[in-house]
């Protein structure tokens, strides 16, 4: 299966979503259902295979802290490992370089 992180466009909304809803259906904010995707100022950046969006995380970044909003995995893809593993490096660095924050291992040094 060939993965790609980017980030969200807004021809990813209905899967998007469906992978929103889905994801968090067996959750506590399993009620927490949006009809569309609201708008996003922060990070937001989809896991991909084959046109669906199997991941999302939306994050609120400022000049000096980041909070993460939102991760979510649609259930068809959970527990298949190799992409948290193989992405996650990339992930960091592209989060740390889009923010201007201090790179992975650095957020909170002083």
């Amino acid at each position: 299966m060939t993965w790609s992180v980017r980030t969200y466009d807004p021809a990813d909304e209905p899967s998007w979503l469906r992978c929103r809803v889905l994801g968090f259906l067996d959750t506590a904010y399993f009620d927490d259902v949006w009809p569309v995707k609201p708008p996003s100022a922060g990070l937001d950046l989809v896991a991909a295979t084959a046109g669906t969006v199997a991941g999302i995380l939306t994050a609120t970044v400022n000049r000096e802290a980041a909070t993460i909003d939102t991760v979510v995995v649609h259930p068809d893809f959970r527990r298949q490992g190799g992409l948290c593993s193989t992405r996650r490096s990339r992930c960091c660095a592209r989060t740390a370089s889009q923010s201007s924050m201090p790179g992975p291992g650095t957020i909170g040094a002083r």
